[in-house]
């Protein structure tokens, strides 16, 4: 276990269930603050004790090759769901229950803010 600090921007109240998605840095989150259609208009910071062995890292250039290994899947097939690493999870239940039966969260690299590192809560 490790204890982590995350943030969100999100509205006044706090969501912090399966799906939701959250920032290593304030900035990142910050950035969420006017991102119409996404996060809100409260940075939240979270310290959250976090089961390392059950984060799937995904953040670097070979995330849908890292991920098709996983799922011992194609990774054109992957790519097919959206083009992006979140969307195979995003736009595949199936994809998204059978990560959840391994991992709490995934960890990958963002293009909003550029680069940044988001962790998506599975469980």
């Amino acid at each position: 276990m490790a204890t982590i600090t995350l943030y969100r921007a999100d509205n006044a109240e706090l969501f912090d269930g399966a799906g939701s998605c959250w920032s290593e840095s304030a900035a990142d989150a910050k950035a969420y603050t006017d991102n119409q259609g996404f996060g809100g208009k409260t940075v939240h910071c979270v310290e959250m004790e976090i089961d390392t062995s059950r984060v799937l890292d995904l953040t670097g250039d070979r995330a849908v090759a890292q991920l098709a290994k996983e799922l011992d899947r194609d990774t054109q097939d992957l790519m097919d769901l959206g083009g992006q690493v979140w969307h195979c999870w995003e736009n595949s239940s199936r994809i998204r229950n059978l990560l959840a039966d391994s991992y709490d969260w995934v960890k990958y690299t963002d293009d909003f803010p550029f680069n940044c590192t988001t962790w998506c809560k599975f469980n």
